[in-house]
């Protein structure tokens, strides 16, 4: 099983993640209905990924190596997957960014850049962020700007709008997912529950 741990720059130019895993669980059906709720906005796709719970749940030892992996674990890592391939496919659409570029883009931006990215990412977490971020902190909260100038993205053009929007939030979902893989690989640490 390959994990990222947040920071590891090693672990996070690895291919193939858990939250893929869970993803690539969904039936070509399933995901495309998600990908079109994508269209209607995040919020949608979230929600109908979470119609699905219960084949990400069923692959979950498969994909985690474990049985008993938290829920909300096992979620956030398939929503993760699933922020990623769908912003990617609309990159890929509206810019030609692939989604092997956007990973090369984030592998190869600064520690700050991609730290700063996670501590933005974590406030979905509300209250247990400062848990989730493990003492990261962000000293320059414009470096993931970093990301989109290596993308030749503008905030601030017109014509790049929908661009810069979708790569917000493939980053974003990338710093999720590694904040996932981490908690996920302290769940394997520690032990799954025994029976």
């Amino acid at each position: 099983m390959a994990v990222a741990l947040a920071g590891d720059t090693a672990a996070s130019a690895s291919p193939y993640r858990v939250g893929d895993c869970l993803w690539d669980a969904l039936s070509t059906a399933q995901q495309q209905e998600v990908l079109v709720a994508y269209g209607k906005g995040m919020g949608a796709a979230t929600s109908t990924l979470a119609q699905h719970d219960a084949t990400v749940q069923a692959a979950a030892p498969r994909c985690v190596g474990a049985e008993g992996a938290p829920a909300l674990l096992l979620k956030g890592a398939a929503a993760s997957a699933m922020i990623r391939s769908v912003s990617s496919r609309s990159l890929q659409s509206e810019r030609g960014l692939d989604a092997s570029a956007l990973e090369r883009t984030w592998t190869a931006s600064s520690e700050t850049a991609r730290t700063c990215t996670r501590v933005f990412a974590a406030k979905v977490f509300g209250p247990m962020a400062d848990k989730v971020l493990s003492g990261q902190t962000c000293a320059y909260p414009k470096a993931p700007l970093e990301l989109l100038n290596a993308l030749k993205l503008d905030p601030k053009a017109p014509g790049d709008q929908s661009a810069v929007r979708h790569a917000l939030i493939h980053f974003n979902g990338r710093a999720q997912g590694e904040l996932m893989e981490a908690m996920l690989a302290a769940f394997l640490g520690y032990g799954a529950p025994k029976s």
